[in-house]
Parts: C-alpha cells; structure tokens; sequence
C-alpha cells in the first residue's frame, strides 16, 4: 500500500513494484499542487492514519509514505491478531532498517567480499540498535549530527580511509544507497527491503514482515522523533543575552542565530546537570556525547547524547538537539529490551526520558505538556494549541512523562534494594524485577531457539542469548534481596502474628504444626504471570484495617517433589490457570462487593 499524498513519490514508486511483479495499492497517488501546512511528513503519526486504515481494508503486507519532495520515506507493517483483527501498527524509519539491511549487503550484496572496509553511518537522532548491529557483523559505525551535510562530509572523509558506505541515513527519514548514487532514494530502498522479505520471510505467516524484520534487528523501546517548543522563559534569556540586538515577543519566530544559541545553552546546561558518572537512582550517567563546531563556524554546541546504564549495563539514552529554522527542540528517547522484557525496556525509557524532562521543564527550557501549553501559549486559540501539540508530536511523550512522574512519587526509580524503602516501594520494585526475570528467560528461550533455527541470524541471536541468561541470573539475585527486604518491612507493620487462643490444657503452649518457614525450600512462583499484581495485592491489604497479610504460593502441580524442592519444577502458563472459575468469582465480587 503506497501513500502518494498528492506527490510524485507515489506514482513513481507504485510503478516501480508493479513493474517488479508486486501486487499494489495506492493512496492519493493524483498529483495536486500543494502550498502551505500539508500531512506530506510520515514521521508524525496522524499523517499515517488514512494509510494505515487501508492497509487493514487491503490486507497489504506493508505500506510506504513518503514525504512532500520524495526525498524521505518510511515503511509501515501492521501487526495482526490471531483472529485476523489489527493490533497495532510499527513503523521503520530509516534508521531502524539499517541494522536489518546490513547482512544482506554484506553477504547477499558483496560488500564483505569486497577487499575495503565496510562502515554505516547513522545521525545522533538514530537508534542505537544500529551500533550493535555493526559491532556484531564486524562493521564500522560512525555517527554525526542530524543533517545530509554532516552525513555525506563524514562519508567522504571515511572514503578517503578506504571505506565504502553500503547504506547510511537519519532518523528524519533520509537514506542513501551506495548504488544508487548522491540522491535520497526511498523508493529503492523499500525495493530492497521487499525483496529481502520475499527472500526469507515465511508468506503463510500474516505477520511475515514483522518477524523477519524482528529476528534481523536489535530490539529497542524507542520514542518517536518529536519537537517540543523553546520555552518562554529560555526565550526571555536568549532576549538577554544576544548580540544581534534581538528582543523577544511572543508569538514571533526569533532568527537562525538565536536558535542556534538555545540550542548551544540548552546542552551546556544537560552537560553541567548530566555529567559522567552522575548518579540518579538507579540510573548512571555512562556516557554524555556532545559535538561543538569549530571556533571559526561559531563554536556552537549541536547536540546532547545522554547515554544511561544501571548496574547490569545501557539502560537507555536521550537525545536533545534543535531545529536550525524554528525556536524548537528536535529529541528522540529510547532504552534496549535485551535487558529484559519490552515492558521493563519500556519502563527503562520513560525512567531515562523522565530525568532529562523534568529537567528542562524544571528549568524553563522546554514545552512537553498540554498543561504547559495552555499556559504559556495562551494568547493561542485554543484549536491553535493543540494543532501546535499534535505537530510537535508530542502526544506519546505527554503519556511517557505522565506515568514517570506517577513511578517517581511511588519511588520506582530511586533503587532496587534501597534501606528504609516502603512496602509500597519494595512492590513495586519486586513488579518490575519479576518482570525482568521472566523477561529475560523468555529472551533467552526465543534467542537461543532462533540461533539453531537459522544460521543466518546465529551470530546476533547467540550473542542475545548469552545477554539474556546473564541478565536472567543478576535478576533474580536481586529479586530475592528485595523479597528478604520485604519479609522484613511486613514483619515490622504487623509485629508479630496473633494466634488464636486454644482451648485445654495447653492453652498457654506454643501453637504446634508446621512452621512452612522453617523449611529451606524456595517457595517463590518463577517465571509465572500472576493472576494478582503485587501491587494489587497490597491495596487489598491496604483496604482491610489489622489484616494480617499471609503470603502463599498457589500453583498446580502434578504431584508433592515440587514443593519439597525435588524433581522437576512445573511451570505452568497463563492458559493453564483456571481461567473460567476465576472470571467468575470476580464477577461475584463486582456485584456485591468486597466484604471482610
């Protein structure tokens, strides 16, 4: 499915795959004459929307949209239910496809066999999957600001070194094929990715697309490129400190100059706040990557890369640069899900994110929320603003900081195992541990499978099984530190347990039984879906005055060694559990209500 948006790009790309034998469908593919505000830019999600319901009605494999001129592209591949219903949609910037088309270059294309030394060449705004990807197939990476003109110098000054460039480009959307010359081609590089899919894809699969590209990729949570507005209050400042006599008034674009000086005092400040080493938590600052320009082009600093590690390695990194026209901030985030689950890579992005925005929000440096919006553009209609908040793209990243700021005030972020933590802050913790743990048991399983499967992908699969079960071992080291911590902060809530007085003669005797605890067994569930969330269980607790919690394990198994610690340990899915009963005892309680 093509989306023309009434530019040349369409028609010419729709002829292309029809010409290659390819089944093809299109979308506004009339040329029209367009001036002013246009949807003809596929990194904004609203501007795929009418592409994406026709990808459902066609049942297209994938779709591609291009921008105004033609020069940028993205492809678009639609995730299916079992039943044949959407999911969701992802979409492949350039810079994601990189890391994907790299092995085929190299030993499908010539480019290893070649005698020169291959490299890639990624802008900061690009994922970081792509330096993994080199550094397993033995490629040069090489990375520069956001900008065709960086992109190319550094391509002619690594040419002169003996390297030849197969494929580079920039999260904008801009890709270059070395063999199909200087120009921008995104139609040849959706040929390309076609033919790889139609190579090794499996055609009966309907969600084909997305698992070639899922076993050919390094995972990451990412963000999408979006661009807040300078704030007010950097503006009032810039007013103040210029020497081209600019003075500020609201609702007036200041020029290029000014511009590239908020951007020089926005990265001074990320580098004096985020140094190396820093420590924020359970976040370090690993690496604060930075370009200046030489004195003689105006010594001004272009961007600010944020790398962030916790003790078990990258965690997740920030990238903050500007527009070179407009008083805006161009910023993309994302973490690695080879550290987990992509829940907890998730939570690893929005964690990272969240610093950096409650940074340049706390320090009137930029504009992420409706709430900021209408407060300090309120001499904007009200349509206005939020024209102004969709554009920007700031929509997902509204939500990611939403729900930092809530994991913030209940201390997810401020370590794992921290003394004096709350029990809501232990819980919360062990979620997120749990998670990790089956996370990183179910990367390990998928990897390692995939690296017998299929020698092509033997190399990257092999190295994220190895990640994985490492991960998977720190993980749960640490989930029993916090469980320890746990058991401690229950006990000292609730003093000690009450036993209910006994009838006879030995009345005043100890309670006699069995006491579970005395039994060095691990009575700890792994690599289950509860049924109750730790958290939920604890406002259950929370709801009931002098409840006394008691914390059993509840799983089926087939016979006793289980639970004495022999034999083999039964790990049961989520399909296994009683699923129907359960429903029905929560529809019980909704109709009447907890009592008791």
């Amino acid at each position: 499915m093509i989306e023309g948006s009434h530019t040349p790009s369409g028609p010419v790309a729709a002829g292309a795959f029809a010409n290659l034998g390819a089944q093809v469908e299109g979308l506004h593919l009339d040329g029209r004459e367009i001036s002013g505000l246009h949807d003809a830019d596929p990194s904004i999600a609203r501007n795929r929307a009418a592409l994406e319901r026709r990808i459902v009605e066609t049942r297209a494999d994938f779709g591609i949209a291009f921008d105004l001129d033609g020069d940028r592209g993205a492809i678009v591949i639609p995730e299916w239910n079992s039943d044949g219903t959407i999911k969701t949609f992802h979409m492949l910037a350039p810079d994601n496809l990189l890391g994907m088309l790299m092995p085929y270059l190299l030993n499908d294309w010539g480019y290893a066999a070649s005698g020169k030394t291959v490299g890639v060449i990624r802008d900061v705004l690009g994922t970081h999957a792509v330096n993994d990807s080199a550094r397993q197939h033995g490629v040069g990476m090489f990375m520069t600001d956001a900008g065709y003109v960086f992109l190319k110098e550094k391509k002619e000054e690594m040419e002169a070194q003996g390297y030849v460039f197969p494929v580079y480009g920039e999260r904008s959307g801009h890709t270059w094929l070395n063999v199909s010359g200087e120009i921008e081609n995104p139609v040849a590089v959706a040929i390309l990715f076609s033919t790889i899919i139609k190579k090794d894809g499996d055609l009966n699969d309907p969600n084909a697309v997305l698992h070639l590209y899922e076993r050919s990729t390094v995972a990451y949570s990412q963000s999408p490129r979006f661009q807040p507005l300078y704030h007010p209050r950097l503006l009032e400042w810039l007013s103040d400190h210029n020497d081209q006599n600019w003075t500020y008034q609201r609702g007036v674009n200041p020029p290029q100059a000014i511009v590239a000086l908020g951007k020089h005092e926005t990265v001074q400040r990320l580098s004096t706040a985020f140094p190396q080493g820093k420590t924020f938590g359970i976040y370090r600052v690993m690496q604060f990557n930075t370009y200046q320009d030489p004195e003689d082009r105006g010594g001004m600093l272009r961007f600010a890369d944020i790398m962030f590690e916790t003790d078990d390695g990258f965690a997740g990194r920030v990238v903050v640069r500007a527009s070179s026209n407009d008083p805006t901030f161009v910023m993309s985030y994302e973490a690695p899900v080879g550290m987990g689950t992509t829940e907890g890579a998730a939570q690893h992005r929005i964690g990272t994110a969240g610093l950096v925005m409650k940074f340049m929000i706390n320090e009137g440096l930029g504009i992420f929320t409706r709430a900021q919006m209408r407060e300090f553009l309120d001499y904007l209609a009200t349509e206005k603003q939020e024209a102004t908040f969709a554009k920007s793209n700031l929509g997902p990243v509204e939500a990611d900081y939403e729900v930092f700021t809530s994991a913030e005030a209940a201390g997810a972020f401020r370590g794992d195992a921290a003394e004096g933590a709350s029990t809501r802050e232990l819980l919360q913790t062990l979620n997120v541990l749990n998670a990790q743990v089956t996370g990183a048991y179910k990367t390990w399983e998928s990897e390692n499978a995939l690296s017998e499967q299929d020698p092509r992908a033997y190399p990257m699969a092999a190295a994220n099984a190895r990640r994985a079960i490492g991960h998977y071992h720190k993980f749960r080291v640490r989930r029993e530190e916090v469980r320890a911590q746990l058991r401690k902060a229950v006990a000292a809530q609730s003093g000690r347990v009450r036993q209910a007085p006994r009838a006879g003669a030995d009345a005043a005797e100890a309670p006699g039984g069995i006491d579970m605890n005395e039994i060095d067994v691990a009575r700890w569930g792994d690599l289950m879906d509860g049924v109750v969330s730790d958290m939920a269980l604890e406002q259950m607790i929370e709801a009931a005055p002098g409840l006394v919690p008691v914390i059993t394990n509840i799983m089926p198994i087939t016979d006793l060694a289980p639970i004495l610690g022999r034999g083999k340990r039964v790990v049961p899915s989520r399909a296994s559990l009683p699923s129907a009963p359960l429903m029905a005892l929560r529809a019980r309680e909704k109709e009447e209500g907890l009592k008791g």
